[in-house]
């Protein structure tokens, strides 16, 4: 069991170990694919943000690259689609202070009548590039919705405010089961090292 587990809830490491076995059986997992990690490493990850209400572990999710020649028009909203709705677009100004969750309080940001939305890109285009990171934590921020909102119940009483990708998280599957020693040690490095050069196209991804 990997030493950081120890800084996650105690009452889960038989589960980590269920999750490993399961992952590095050759009756489950013959292959040695990488995708059966995605079980374990979800849990981990979750664990490890558990104490940050504003914080989401996603797997699989896609960020856009997206190239606009200086002609182009702007990218595609939801207008278009009779049941989509910007929730902030319903909200009208108020006096949201005593309003405020505390997830929004830690932050600092705008008013409710006054917000920039940060997303994170994932609006496909006609040209554009996509990457599926294993995972990524998903930071966001919140404010509360009045209670006369149409989308009250929907949406937990609240809307999300700002939306952005602090951590982006590649998984590479175990080194093959027969080898032992040195041979272990260069197929972890390896591994290491492809996982490194995806995280850079990711986080480039993510930064255009």
């Amino acid at each position: 069991m990997p030493p950081f587990l120890a800084t996650v809830s105690e009452h889960n490491s038989l589960k980590y170990a269920v999750g490993k076995s399961f992952c590095s059986s050759f009756r489950h997992n013959s292959h040695n694919l990488e995708r059966p990690w995605y079980g374990p490493w979800c849990q981990v990850l979750t664990d490890l943000t558990q104490q940050f209400d504003n914080m989401v572990v996603v797997p699989q999710f896609p960020l856009w690259f997206i190239q606009q020649d200086e002609d182009s028009d702007e990218e595609e909203s939801g207008d278009n689609d009779p049941n989509g709705m910007d929730e902030l677009n319903v909200i009208g100004q108020r006096d949201g202070d005593e309003q405020d969750s505390k997830l929004g309080d830690v932050e600092g940001d705008a008013e409710i009548g006054n917000i920039t939305t940060d997303l994170v890109g994932t609006i496909t285009g006609s040209d554009t590039a996509e990457l599926l990171p294993d995972f990524i934590l998903l930071h966001l921020l919140v404010k509360h919705l009045p209670a006369n909102h149409p989308c009250f119940s929907q949406l937990c009483g609240m809307v999300i405010t700002h939306e952005c990708c602090p951590i982006i998280v590649e998984n590479k599957k175990a080194p093959s089961r027969q080898l032992v020693g040195i041979l272990l040690t260069r197929a972890v490095d390896a591994l290491l090292a492809e996982a490194q050069e995806q995280l850079g196209t990711q986080c480039h991804h993510l930064f255009a």
